[in-house]
């Protein structure tokens, strides 16, 4: 099975585990494909960033998660670390 295809599981099985806030399908800029969740289980708000690369059958997540009433004040700490994994990745 592809990595793009585990990721498209991967995050059908995931969303089921609660309220889906966001949910951007795959996405495929180019080799590596990718998709975005963000639930909230019940006092909890969790981001996925899923990438898959076909070429290395490799699938990556990065999960953060954070207290819902603390999201917002934490979120500020979600956008450097996507940003970092994404530019490793792409190298």
């Amino acid at each position: 099975m592809p990595a793009s295809e585990y990721m498209a599981g991967f995050a059908e099985r995931t969303a089921k585990g609660g309220k889906v806030l966001v949910n951007q399908p795959p996405k495929k800029p180019g080799r590596i494909s990718s998709h975005v969740l963000r639930l909230q289980s019940n006092s909890m708000m969790i981001h996925y960033f899923l990438m898959a690369d076909d070429k290395t059958d490799t699938f990556y997540v990065v999960s953060f998660e954070s207290p819902v009433d603390e999201w917002d004040a934490n979120q500020k700490y979600l956008e450097p670390i996507l940003g970092q994994m994404i530019w490793d990745i792409a190298k």
